[in-house]
């Protein structure tokens, strides 16, 4: 049988899952990942994202073919 929310654990979920992601408060609640963001989900709450740095934001995509193919053979397929 499943458990039933309480209003702490809701108030938790709400004021920390944007900051924090569902891993820690599950760990911390006791829940499944799936069941906090199932009710993160319910009360608009959204999944953090993580920015990553796109490698042709650094490097151009000529030089990263030009790096890691010398071969100029292996260099015409690559491009």
């Amino acid at each position: 049988m499943r458990r039933r929310w309480t209003a702490c654990e809701i108030t938790t979920v709400v004021a920390r899952y944007s900051k924090e992601g569902p891993k820690l408060l599950s760990k911390e609640l006791g829940r499944t990942l799936n069941s906090i963001s199932s009710q993160a989900r319910r009360y608009g709450q959204k999944t953090p994202r993580r920015s990553y740095q796109r490698i042709h934001d650094t490097i151009s995509f000529e030089e990263l073919i030009g790096e890691s193919c010398k071969n100029t053979a292996v260099r015409q397929l690559c491009l």
